[in-house]
């Protein structure tokens, strides 16, 4: 821990979007190009990408959520952020939500995340601790290629119209 090198990090994430809403349909998209600026260790200076898109159905009682997000970061791979290695990430979630009484929905969920390290010297060296794993695989013909699977729920009280809490 006495090794561990401090930086000062200032990101930079410009972005546009672009949505629709309408009485049963929702769209949304967004896209930010980011770029991190290290103080310190300026060779971990890096730009990033992002592209988000949610696509909504509304009906009486049944809401559907099918939500896209992918793009390119760099990952820290060491305690001492001296090393990055970039990856690629693609993700895809499903939710269907049912209205039971005005005041209580319950949803089944699924998330695929996949997540790739292109090889090189330093992705060679990283270590893969994924955001949330359920279920993970690795991919036999690449060591680099690495997907999730999330399945679950959700239960949602509906304080307001605005605010809901929910549990899952």
């Amino acid at each position: 821990k006495g090794r561990e090198k401090k930086d000062v990090i200032f990101s930079y994430i410009p972005s546009i979007g672009v949505r629709r809403i309408g009485s049963l349909f929702r769209v949304r998209s967004d896209y930010s190009l980011g770029y991190e600026q290290f103080l310190i260790n300026s060779r971990n200076n890096h730009f990033f990408g992002d592209v988000n898109s949610l696509f909504q159905f509304t009906g009486e009682k049944l809401t559907v959520n099918l939500s896209h997000h992918m793009g390119y970061t760099e990952d820290q791979v060491s305690d001492t952020q001296t090393q990055r290695a970039g990856v690629f990430y693609n993700g895809v979630g499903l939710e269907a939500i049912y209205a039971l009484t005005p005041k209580i929905s319950v949803s089944a969920l699924y998330d695929n995340f996949l997540s790739y390290y292109p090889r090189n010297s330093t992705n060679d060296q990283v270590f893969r601790s994924g955001n949330s794993v359920n279920n993970s695989t690795t991919n036999s013909d690449d060591d680099n290629l690495h997907t999730t699977n999330n399945l679950g729920g959700r239960a949602y009280y509906h304080l307001t119209p605005q605010t809901d809490v929910f549990v899952g």
